[in-house]
């Protein structure tokens, strides 16, 4: 960010860090249900192969969420 900002970078920018979620971030809530499954079901397969999914499942699922919709709004101002 710092480089961005010495450099005029002429776009909106923004680092947002999550202390407590997985590689899944930024995911739309309808791709959490997976072929007729239930958002439980992916949560439990994520966890599985995602120690931060087994260990946070809420914050992660707040995370998701925060970032999708934060994702959606950057497009939206284009």
């Amino acid at each position: 960010m710092k480089v961005l900002d010495e450099k005029n970078f002429p776009y909106r920018h923004e680092c947002v860090i999550y202390e407590k979620a997985s590689h899944y971030l930024a995911v739309p809530p309808e791709c959490m249900r997976v072929n007729g499954k239930s958002e439980e079901a992916l949560q439990k397969t994520l966890a599985k192969f995602m120690t931060m999914e087994a260990e946070y499942p809420a914050e992660c699922r707040r995370a998701r969420q925060e970032s999708w919709d934060k994702l959606v709004a950057f497009f939206r101002e284009w």
